[in-house]
């Protein structure tokens, strides 16, 4: 009875150690759930705080973007009045100026040079910002070519160019468009020593604003090029254009009216050297160009 009863207690202390190691392992067990549950929802707080701190920047950005589409279209805005504006005075300008010869006082017959030569003369005196007086000596410049007064359409082109650089900088755009207009008169003027100074100069700023292989610098050197063509300077015009018309083929495409420009000046500049295979070679091109341009029978490719 002794040995049984010392049976029952060792079962009795087994099955206690037993269920106080089982509280153990579910107390260990459940702080572990615990633990990993405080992890997880640290976890998830990270991320609703990364998520929140996204929407905030995400929020910020399409404000940012709102405001610079409502500033852009603010200054488009300004810069179509503003366009409008200059539009109208020059257009004011013109019609007072046609409209009212009389102010001219002389004794022979008035001429359209004589009214041309009296706008010159007011639009500096008058109140225009320099933006408008640019275009209308601009205006001026062309009106003398059509009559054909280069000479005197340099002068008002000079101006032009003189007033958008003052305004815009001498590299801008306008500027560099005034200073070809520019070059083109001098050229039209037989003043070509100083055409392709303007024509360089053009070329050097766009160069300088978009890179060597852009369409705007393409161009300029092109029309430095066939001006080149016309001077003592001509094997230069006709190294340049070598070198012009592979690029223009892959920039603007061998299709393109600028491209077969510079062939056609191209072709020319070989014939006047007596190049003869280069000049017929170079003719072969530019009509099959054309002709696929235009058709067989287009005036382009006939000629």
């Amino acid at each position: 009875s002794m040995l049984s009863g010392i049976a029952v207690v060792l079962v009795l202390a087994t099955v206690t150690s037993t269920l106080f190691a089982l509280r153990a392992f579910a107390a260990e067990s459940e702080a572990v759930a615990s633990a990993e549950r405080a992890r997880a929802s640290q976890r998830l707080a990270a991320q609703a705080a990364r998520d929140a701190h996204l929407a905030r920047d995400a929020q910020a950005a399409l404000r940012r973007a709102a405001e610079r589409r409502e500033q852009a279209e603010r200054q488009a805005k300004q810069r179509e009045a503003a366009q409008r504006e200059k539009a109208e005075a020059v257009s004011r300008f013109i019609t007072d100026l046609y409209n009212h010869p009389t102010r001219i006082r002389q004794q022979r017959p008035l001429t359209l040079a004589d009214i041309l030569a009296r706008g010159e003369q007011r639009v500096d005196q008058e109140c225009y910002d320099m933006a408008t007086r640019a275009s209308i000596h601009e205006w001026i410049g062309a009106q003398y070519a059509l009559i054909g007064m280069p000479d005197r359409g340099v002068a008002a082109f000079r101006r032009s160019v003189d007033l958008h650089a003052r305004e815009l900088g001498a590299e801008h755009a306008r500027t560099l468009t005034a200073t070809t207009k520019y070059a083109m008169a001098l050229s039209a003027a037989g003043r070509l020593e100083q055409a392709a100074e303007a024509f360089r100069t053009v070329l050097a700023a766009s160069a300088k604003r978009s890179g060597l292989a852009r369409r705007g610098t393409l161009i300029a050197a092109v029309n430095l090029s066939v001006l080149l063509l016309r001077t003592p300077e001509h094997a230069q015009g006709i190294e340049l254009l070598e070198q012009l018309v592979p690029a223009l083929r892959e920039q603007v495409g061998p299709r393109h009216d600028i491209t077969l420009v510079a062939q056609t000046a191209l072709a020319t500049g070989y014939e006047q050297l007596g190049r003869h295979a280069q000049t017929e070679r170079t003719w072969h091109e530019l009509v099959e160009a054309r002709r696929e341009l235009n058709g067989e029978n287009h005036h382009q490719t006939l000629i």
